[in-house]
């Protein structure tokens, strides 16, 4: 548990410097966030996705292995380098930081309204929207979370064992 807090911190700090973007983890697009025609709309910031590899030691009834916690990164609007970076990690424990990101405080929204739009009927896909209220409007860069292990997407690998065990 420690050791995961302490790699979020140092992410955190590195993201807010500007130096931990992984280019491999940025999204382009979303299915969903689409106008009224349908076509695919850019995204109002970078965003990444992707997850960090935290290493779990052996104790009484589990093996040694590694955990692959899953973040979510949103820039801040202005692109500025130096803005600060907020860490959200979602009350329970339990709860998926992605709720956050998609019903709560994030740049998009996925709500009722996603499900009775005239694109989720042609496509079964649910409309995202630009959320408004979006503290991201703040200026800062968002690191979404999903904490503790198995919260959200999450993978779980036994080194013993050589297997992985994700969910989402």
């Amino acid at each position: 548990m420690h050791t995961m807090l302490f790699r979020v911190l140092v992410l955190s700090c590195c993201l807010s410097l500007g130096y931990a973007a992984i280019p491999a983890h940025e999204i382009h697009s979303l299915p969903g966030y689409v106008d009224k025609a349908g076509k695919p709309k850019t995204l109002p910031s970078r965003h990444w996705s992707g997850y960090i590899e935290v290493k779990i030691a052996a104790n009484g009834t589990t093996p040694a292995g590694s955990a692959f916690v899953h973040y979510w990164l949103v820039e801040n609007p202005a692109k500025k380098p130096d803005a600060p970076t907020v860490v959200w990690q979602q009350g329970g424990p339990g709860g998926s930081s992605l709720i956050g990101l998609f019903t709560e405080l994030g740049p998009l929204t996925l709500n009722d309204a996603s499900y009775e739009d005239g694109n989720y009927n042609k496509s079964g896909v649910p409309t995202v929207f630009d959320n408004p209220f979006s503290w991201h409007n703040a200026g800062a860069n968002y690191l979404f979370v999903e904490h503790p292990a198995p919260t959200g997407a999450l993978c779980l690998c036994a080194a013993a064992c050589r297997r992985c065990w994700c969910w989402w």
